[in-house]
């Protein structure tokens, strides 16, 4: 399969042109998918992988948010459960209705690419995917998250960007005891019980849990995002003791 990054890059800006360039939640999104790109290629090549298959991943990596644009054009809003399922529509944008010849002209690797940006958001995998499937969806989601711990570390001051909650409010949220305690247990918090501000926060540092190499633990380190992401502090003394035993658990 053939991948040419200088034509995929091209479309990407054309693509974004629509959309508006003074909300800064496009301009987030624009760099975060070229970081993701960088990621899975990093994460790619430390698997050992070949030189092909390391493109098929930093195009993964370009263009498994595409829907994200949409949706905040739509709803001005990241939050899936409050508009629309951006893996899905992005998925279907590009291989039902056909733009992913707009960035790819070789439809060798269609079915996978589909496949890796549908479920890249997914709470869990699902069985049934082939080994080939498998590796590259599991590529993707940790080269994602190891840049939304960027994004996240950047924006922690603007909880109205990530999360469209004031950062009075968030500063002032609880933890719940269904979010607290599962992150004991080291396990990534599905959006479904996410109930307080600050359940959005330890729900980002249990995406950590979910990372499937150690070649992307090494990168999520050398980085040092997670790191800086960890910095927050609640006021709330019970709140801040809830959130140092799960920090405590992120190794």
């Amino acid at each position: 399969m053939v991948i040419a990054r200088s034509f995929i890059l091209k479309q990407f800006k054309e693509y974004i042109r629509r959309f508006d360039g003074e909300d800064p939640r496009v301009a987030l999104k624009s760099l975060h998918s070229g970081k993701v790109a960088s990621n899975a290629e990093t994460i790619a090549k430390g698997l050992g992988l070949s030189d092909a298959d390391t493109d098929l991943a930093w195009a993964l990596g370009m263009l498994h948010d595409i829907g994200r644009f949409e949706q905040i054009a739509r709803y001005h809003t990241f939050s899936d459960g409050k508009s629309m399922n951006h893996a899905a529509f992005g998925a279907k944008y590009l291989f039902q209705e056909g733009h992913i010849r707009d960035f790819i002209k070789d439809a060798a690797e269609d079915t996978l690419m589909e496949k890796a940006i549908a479920l890249h958001s997914v709470y869990e995998l699902p069985s049934g995917l082939t080994k080939r499937e498998l590796l590259f969806c599991r590529l993707l989601r940790d080269a994602d998250k190891t840049d939304i711990f960027r994004v996240y570390a950047a924006y922690s001051g603007h909880p109205e960007i990530i999360w469209n909650v004031a950062r009075e409010k968030f500063e002032k949220s609880k933890l719940t005891d269904e979010v607290y305690e599962m992150a004991l247990t080291k396990k990534s918090i599905p959006t479904s019980i996410k109930k307080e501000p600050l359940d959005f926060y330890v729900g980002g540092l249990a995406m950590y849990f979910d990372v499937n190499f150690e070649v992307t633990r090494e990168l999520i380190w050398k980085q040092g995002y997670l790191a800086e992401f960890m910095n927050f502090h609640s006021s709330d003394e019970e709140t801040e003791k809830r959130l140092s035993e799960v920090k405590k658990l992120i190794v």
